[in-house]
């Protein structure tokens, strides 16, 4: 989010905008320990993210924001992929989750076929 909002040209003043967002989602206060086999979890909005947290989120700092599901991705893809480009293209950075993984892709090559990420995967 932080990234997102500097690639906006939000509020240049504000440097930091990790500690605004940690502040917000209680990711600097939350850490999530796991003792299971499940996938690697570090902080609450990698754990809680879905289309509510994601709402809440942007409504704090005044954005709207578009939360797609898995099915409604497989039901119209070459949609998302052109809306997804038409970001980028803008300079829009998309947040994508996969599982617990979150991504945030800053690119695309192909016509949309390959997406690069901003963040490395694990």
């Amino acid at each position: 989010m932080a990234f997102l909002m500097e690639r906006l040209g939000e509020h240049p003043k504000i440097t930091n905008w990790y500690w605004i967002f940690t502040g917000i989602t209680g990711d600097g206060f939350v850490q999530i320990y796991n003792k299971n086999d499940a996938p690697w979890i570090d902080n609450a909005s990698q754990y809680l993210l879905n289309a509510e947290y994601a709402q809440y989120i942007f409504d704090a700092v005044g954005y709207e924001q578009t939360y797609v599901t898995s099915e409604q991705l497989t039901a119209n893809k070459m949609m998302y992929v052109q809306t997804l480009m038409s970001y980028i293209d803008r300079g829009i950075p998309v947040i994508l989750k996969r599982g617990y993984d979150i991504c945030l892709y800053v690119g695309y090559e192909n016509t949309g076929k390959t997406l690069i990420s901003a963040i490395p995967k694990r």
